[in-house]
């Protein structure tokens, strides 16, 4: 793979050094560098210069020790960042002196580093950004921007609809539900005790570790927990005891013990092929003006979040029709990825509709198809100035460490900060292209009826049910 190296600030560095060109094809250039080893002895005095004026050694006035003394007190140090410090040069004055007039499609690569008796040997990877004119952009051919506009008449009539072709039942905001293998659904509270009887407010607990609450508390409790419901009626109480975490001891000065949950069943619910919505809402206790208007919110917002994938979609299409030629081995890349993601789902047994059906070749379309809509999408945002880098959003973290220990201490994957980034900057590119190239064109009002018939049809019947997917159990 290599060690990417960032490219210092221009100035006026240069070196003496010899330059091979190893491999060329025209997105590419593999060289070598043969730097003397006597440059190397020039960065570290230069490294000891500059310290020694920060330097305190006893028996010598700060900044006042010789530097022969430095240079043995601080040798190992010195010659490890000095000569991390003479790559970089070395790589930039190869960039300043052959590469200047073209456009890195990334920084430059260290594939490979040995030394001689008086050379340093580096093999450099520089790579290039394909010739693109992103002037068709102009061509895009208007479409419809939707707003979706939902009366309480409308979305009753919806939800009205989904009760009476669902086996399964909506999730309920601030309330805890399962669904037992006896085809019930209990609602319950959840109490945490420690043996001395004192409360354990886990979700206290999960808070101040992850800096955020990511789940109800009732989440982090075993599954056999839940498996324990079945046949549980209205008032009847399940308790069970769990080993005491050194963790939750500390943080909450408890002695030793364990812990007692208590699930206290408050109604129970028949699971059956379907619901009116007011049966529903007698068996769970819930306030209907105020289900709805909750429910309305997140129909609003899913059905939000497809327009833009709707958009997204009609913009990419007219991408594809900008011809720029394409490093084989950036396709060939992908290809690798995309074939081991669908075999490792096919190993894991996981439903990829998609990529089962795939053929060879058309992964190798579609791999083509993803790297140039890569490409052109980081063209665009870097020219209007809106690119967001991978490194942008880590900066942005960094403060919130807790935050990503949390999502990949409890999620079965690692908080994807590249996956997060292409999410933003996807945003940002729709919004500069309805403003810029569509002149920021209004909003179209359109029904629930009539949006996800145009969605249907548009993008398949699948998508239905995945915006349906906020409102049901999983």
């Amino acid at each position: 793979m290599g060690v990417q190296v960032p490219l210092p600030a221009p100035d006026n560095i240069s070196l003496p050094m010899k330059f091979d060109i190893l491999e060329k094809d025209g997105f590419l250039e593999l060289v070598r560098l043969s730097i003397p080893k006597d440059e190397l002895k020039k960065e570290t005095a230069l490294w000891v210069s500059r310290r020694q004026p920060l330097v305190s050694i006893p028996g010598f006035r700060k900044g006042k020790a010789p530097i022969a003394l430095i240079q043995k007190k601080y040798q190992d140090t010195a010659l490890s960042e000095s000569y991390e410090q003479l790559i970089k040069k070395s790589v930039s004055t190869v960039f300043k002196e052959h590469y200047q007039s073209k456009s890195l499609f990334k920084n430059p690569i260290i594939k490979k580093k040995e030394s001689t008796d008086s050379d340093i040997i580096l093999d450099v990877e520089f790579s290039f950004k394909p010739d693109i004119s992103i002037e068709s952009l102009k061509d895009i051919p208007p479409f419809p921007i939707y707003e979706l506009e939902l009366s309480d008449d409308e979305f009753l009539a919806y939800m009205e609809e989904k009760f009476s072709v669902k086996k399964t039942l909506p999730k309920i905001a601030n309330s805890e539900e399962h669904v037992t293998d006896d085809n019930s659904v209990v609602f319950y509270n959840v109490e945490v005790l420690h043996t001395d009887g004192s409360q354990v407010p886990l979700k206290k607990y999960f808070k101040n570790i992850f800096d955020f609450s990511i789940m109800p508390e009732h989440e982090f409790l075993p599954m056999n927990v839940f498996m324990s419901l079945k046949g549980l009626k209205k008032d009847d109480v399940y308790e069970t005891t769990l080993a005491l975490d050194d963790k939750m001891k500390e943080f909450f000065s408890l002695p030793d013990g364990e812990i007692v949950v208590k699930i206290k069943i408050d109604r129970t619910c028949p699971l059956v092929e379907s619901h009116s919505l007011d049966e529903y809402l007698s068996y769970a206790n819930l306030d209907k003006e105020k289900f709805l208007k909750d429910e309305k919110a997140k129909a609003i917002s899913k059905h939000q979040e497809y327009i833009f994938f709707f958009m997204k979609k009609k913009i990419f299409d007219h991408m594809e029709g900008i011809v720029f030629d394409v490093p084989k081995r950036y396709i060939d890349q992908e290809y690798s990825n995309v074939k081991k993601t669908i075999d490792d789902m096919k190993k894991n047994e996981e439903p990829s509709n998609e990529g089962e059906s795939l053929s060879d070749e058309e992964m190798k379309r579609l791999s083509e198809r993803r790297v140039r809509l890569g490409i052109l999408l980081s063209e665009i945002l870097s020219s209007a100035g809106l690119f967001l880098s991978a490194s942008d959003v880590s900066n942005f973290y960094s403060k919130k460490q807790n935050i990503l220990q949390g999502f990949n201490a409890l999620l079965p994957f690692n908080f994807n900060v590249e996956a997060y980034t292409q999410d933003l900057n996807e945003k940002n590119f729709v919004s500069y292209i309805i403003k810029h190239y569509l002149n920021n064109q209004e909003p179209e009002k359109i029904s629930i009826k009539d949006l996800r018939a145009k969605l249907a049809s548009e993008m398949g019947e699948d998508i239905l049910e995945e915006i349906d997917s906020f409102f049901y159990h999983s």
